[in-house]
């Protein structure tokens, strides 16, 4: 049995998934997920706003908001229509049509100066 070397120096800890060795939790979703840091995104984790609404944000961008229509395709329960104004429930119908959800697709359109665009998912993210 070969003994292990002891360094007189003082012993450090460092993070091998980011170039700083500092600690984050986007390496760590990067490492586990293998998934592109969505740099767009990083301005919505420092926004002012309650952490339930950040996520949702995070996950209607992400397209990982389980509507009606996507609940559908999967043989889900419902019947992918909205229930507050009957027609197919999709991202553009939620943030931008619903009778309901109006002053949040307003809100959206306040705070990424979308004013002047035609209200559509596809516009949206642009």
């Amino acid at each position: 049995m070969v003994p292990l070397p002891v360094s007189s120096g003082r012993d450090s800890v460092s993070w091998g998934l980011s170039p700083s060795g500092e600690f984050s939790v986007s390496s760590a979703y990067l490492a586990l997920c293998r998934v592109p840091v969505l740099l767009w995104l990083s301005p919505l984790w420092k926004a002012l706003l309650p952490l339930k609404i950040k996520i949702f944000v995070w996950q209607l961008l992400r397209d990982r908001l389980p509507l009606g229509t996507d609940v559908l395709k999967r043989h889900g329960p419902g019947n992918g229509i909205c229930p507050l104004c009957h027609v197919p429930e999709t991202r553009t119908h939620i943030l931008f049509s619903c009778v309901a959800l109006k002053p949040f697709g307003a809100l959206c359109v306040r705070l990424w100066d979308l004013s002047g665009r035609p209200m559509t998912w596809h516009n949206f993210c642009k």
